[in-house]
C-alpha cells in the first residue's frame, strides 16, 4: 500500500480499503471516507435509468471493503484481479484522492493511445466530481 495512504490510517483504527473497478481495467483503490463522499455525491446526481444502471453495474456492484494487513499488504478479491488482469506484476499509481492497481502492459498501452474516449458517467463521477480538499482525509496539496 503507498505511503501516502498508510498515514490516514492512526494505529488503533481498523485499516479497511474500498476497491472497485476502474476505467480502462485497472482497481480503483479509496479510503473508505473517500469513497462514502462519492457515494453521496452519486445519491444526489440525477442519472438518467440507463446511466444509473450502467453505474450500479459497473462501480456499485463490485465495490468491495478490503482488510489492509499488519505488513500493510492488500488483496483484491478475484473478481477484481481477473477484471485488471492482474499477475505477478503490478503498478501502483497514486491520484489525488485514491490509487489505482494497474497490470503494467495495460497500463502502457492505455498511455499510449491517443486522447481517451472516458464514458462521460465515469469521468463526471471520479474527475468532475472529486471531493473538495477540506473534505479529504489527508492533504491533497
Amino acid at each position: 500500500m503507498p505511503a501516502q495512504f498508510r498515514r490516514l490510517y492512526p494505529e488503533e483504527e481498523h485499516r479497511i480499503l474500498v476497491m472497485t473497478q476502474g476505467p480502462d481495467g485497472c482497481i480503483y483503490v479509496f479510503h473508505p471516507r473517500v469513497w462514502e463522499q462519492y457515494m453521496r455525491k452519486l445519491r444526489q446526481k440525477k442519472l438518467p435509468p440507463p446511466e444509473k444502471l450502467m453505474v450500479m453495474r459497473t462501480v456499485l456492484a463490485p465495490a468491495t471493503n478490503c482488510t489492509v494487513d499488519s505488513q500493510w499488504r492488500i488483496k483484491p478479491p478475484d473478481e477484481l484481479v481477473q477484471y485488471a488482469g492482474l499477475d505477478r506484476e503490478i503498478e501502483v499509481v497514486g491520484q489525488i484522492d485514491r490509487f489505482e492497481i494497474w497490470n503494467p502492459q495495460r497500463r502502457a498501452a492505455n498511455l499510449a493511445r491517443q486522447p481517451v474516449d472516458y464514458s462521460s458517467v465515469a469521468a463526471d463521477l471520479f474527475v468532475g466530481e472529486m471531493p473538495d480538499d477540506e473534505g479529504l482525509p489527508f492533504d491533497a496539496s
